[in-house]
């Protein structure tokens, strides 16, 4: 699937990402089947460890509910119903951020995919 969409201002592919010298991972988050957010690697770019796809992906998410006007308890709540999906599994910064944030942890939805 390619995004370019307002869910992301970015369009990830694997090509995209080896320019960059990043590990080619994506990141989606959809809400009752429509997609809400993307993010790709930028750890490299950034020069910032905190900077992977999922990280990415809440970001965009959280600024379009803080530009909503949404409040802590609502972003919570309309997070819960939504899915996460990756391309690989998830370390502890990222498992800590969606327990943080109100999710389960195996709420997250992880499909794998090996080209």
């Amino acid at each position: 699937m390619e995004t370019g969409d307002m869910a992301s201002g970015e369009r990830f592919s694997p090509e995209l990402a080896l320019d960059s010298h990043e590990v080619p991972v994506g990141c989606l988050i959809v809400e009752e089947g429509h997609l809400t957010a993307t993010g790709r690697n930028s750890t490299n770019e950034a020069h910032n460890a905190t900077r992977c796809a999922k990280m990415e992906a809440l970001d965009v998410l959280l600024e379009q509910w803080q530009r909503i006007g949404f409040l802590s308890a609502e972003v919570a709540e309309k997070y819960s119903a939504c899915s996460l999906y990756v391309i690989c599994e998830l370390y502890i910064m990222c498992a800590a951020a969606l327990l943080i944030i109100g999710t389960s942890v195996d709420r997250t939805e992880m499909k794998l995919n090996l080209c």
